[in-house]
Parts: C-alpha cells; structure tokens; sequence
C-alpha cells in the first residue's frame, strides 16, 4: 500500500477546512440563521473568534481553521502512514 505525502495531507487538510469555514460564514451573514451552532461551537474552541463581529471575526476564524486543518491533516496522514502495510 502506499504512504500518504504529509505534505499534500496538510495542504488539503487547511485548505479545505479553511474553504468549509469561509462558506459557512458567508452563508451565515447572508441568512443569518445558516450554520450558528456551528459558529457557536467554534466561539467556544477558537479564542477571540466572534461571528457576529464581522469581516474581521471571519477573517480570524478562517485562521484559526487554517491551522485546525493543516493539523487534522497532518494527524491524518502520520497515523495512515503508521498503519499501512509495508511492502
């Protein structure tokens, strides 16, 4: 089986984490109802993170994700490449 390159898991990881937040976000200032449990949820993981302060609270969120999926992706490719077979 072949390894995963942690590289690419990172990229992937952030960039799609970051892209998913960026979404919901946008979705949430346009109806505002769209995703605030969610948005509630991370307030209480991300520190300084508002969603109701605006452009600047979702620029920090898109942060803060950033870095949660590089290191989700990071995680996710170690523990694969671990558990795969060698050959």
């Amino acid at each position: 089986m072949l390894k995963l390159s942690l590289r690419a898991m990172i990229i992937a990881g952030a960039l799609f984490k970051a892209a998913s937040f960026l979404f919901v976000s946008l979705m949430n200032l346009v109806f505002r109802p769209y995703g605030g449990a969610y948005l509630a949820l991370l307030t209480s993981i991300y520190p300084g993170y508002d969603p109701v302060s605006g452009p600047l609270g979702i620029l920090l969120g898109t942060f803060y994700s950033l870095i949660a999926g590089a290191l989700a992706g990071l995680l996710f490719g170690w523990i694969y490449n671990i558990f795969a077979p060698k050959i």
